[in-house]
């Protein structure tokens, strides 16, 4: 740790505890988010996902001004593109595969984040992290399993695998952009964008694919919306603090979270062969993400 700055050091327990917090809310939400999608499309529970995040930051912001520090808006725009597009290829990827498949693609996304890290910011792919990559694939070909490939002539699985790996890398996209604003702006301001570009995003496909939205299924679409708004601002916030290997294996809990309470709540399958390639892949992404690539120059106090 002596290559960081001591203000960086002293916030990482916390910093580590909010991630870990962050990565269980997640898990939870894309639970509830699979039970949702089964009445309505998956850019529905977009839209409402992000309009309710919008609105709750902004009544954050009103009551606390000093949150709100942006100060660049391409970069904020950027976030909060790639940002609105991984969402929206994760939940319609669950709708085509169980909650733990769509999540675990999704959680490959340190791999995508060390190739865009290597070609933005200079960082250099070692062959340690080489190794990491071919680990992950290889594990989510396990998980998927030849009777998955098998399945895949109908199509919804290759179009659940495809829309997972993109949602994986937009992802990666939107952490990089993350980790480069943490240095000027506030969490609550590239939460605030990523929100605002989302609504704009997905509410034309919202439309095109509105079904209506039946009264139980509101607590739920407002479940999501709190959880995501939570674990959202702390995600974003501790990436600020949180060296790349300790961050990529704690977001890593979201991908445990999911499989455990799926098979609790939605008795989906969790087999030997799932869980071991699961392990491959976590494996793989700790091979990458445990590059540390230098401290940055500066991280701004937040608010308390």
């Amino acid at each position: 740790m002596a290559d960081s700055p001591r203000y960086l050091v002293d916030k990482r327990p916390r910093a580590l505890a909010v991630l870990a917090a962050s990565a269980m809310l997640f898990g939870a939400m894309a639970v509830v988010t699979r039970t949702v999608t089964a009445h309505i499309s998956a850019a529905q529970v977009a839209a409402i996902r992000f309009a309710i995040g919008l609105v709750g930051m902004g009544a954050l912001i009103a009551l606390r001004p000093a949150w709100w520090r942006a100060t660049r808006p391409v970069l904020l725009g950027a976030r909060g593109l790639f940002g609105a597009l991984s969402v929206l290829a994760y939940f319609f990827a669950i709708q085509h595969v169980n909650t733990g498949m769509a999540t675990l693609m999704n959680y490959t996304f340190p791999l995508w984040a060390a190739v865009f890290s290597a070609q933005f910011l200079g960082e250099r792919i070692t062959a340690r992290m080489t190794v990491g990559m071919v680990l992950s694939l290889t594990g989510l070909v396990i998980v998927v399993g030849p009777a998955g490939f098998a399945a895949a002539s109908g199509g919804s699985l290759w179009l659940g695998l495809a829309l997972g790996i993109g949602s994986s890398v937009s992802g990666g996209a939107a952490t990089t952009i993350v980790r480069l604003l943490r240095r000027t702006d506030s969490a609550p301001s590239i939460f605030t964008a990523f929100c605002a570009m989302g609504l704009v995003v997905s509410t034309p496909l919202a439309l095109a694919t509105w079904r209506p939205i039946p009264v139980e299924v509101w607590p739920r679409l407002m479940l999501i919306g709190l959880l995501s708004l939570c674990a959202q601002l702390m995600f974003t916030w501790a990436l600020g603090y949180v060296p790349a290997g300790q961050g990529g294996m704690t977001t890593q809990l979201t991908v445990v979270a999911s499989y455990g309470l799926a098979w609790l709540f939605l008795d989906e399958p969790v087999t030997p062969v799932v869980f071991a390639g699961a392990a491959v892949v976590m494996t793989g992404i700790w091979l990458v993400s445990s590059h540390r690539p230098p401290a940055p120059a500066h991280v701004p106090d937040e608010p308390e």
